[in-house]
């Protein structure tokens, strides 16, 4: 694999740490109940969901096409980033 460039590093890298952020916000849950009753964690793990898929956005190509074993684009992205939209227009609705 070529060398990491900066900006696939620092995309990596704060996607790392949002993840670390969903485990530490989900670590209490154990039921989808604890999180439909709590919107603060439902706001925070749902805005961390999108930052997940803005930093696979900013993944160079390169980087993408080095790694074919892992979804980093095509249509279950596309699926995840509209669904999440709906939720947060569906969320402002209410």
């Amino acid at each position: 694999m070529p060398s990491l460039s900066e900006k696939d590093r620092d995309s990596l890298e704060l996607l790392l740490e949002v993840v670390e952020k969903i485990q530490l916000v989900g670590k209490d849950m154990d039921t989808p109940h604890d999180l439909e009753a709590n919107f603060v964690y439902q706001d925070a793990i749902l805005m961390n969901f999108i930052l997940i898929g803005e930093c696979i956005k900013r993944l160079s190509k390169q980087f993408k096409d080095s790694k074919p074993e892992v979804e980093l684009s095509g249509k279950k992205l596309k699926i995840f980033e509209t669904k999440s939209h709906m939720t947060i227009g569906v969320l402002m609705l209410k």
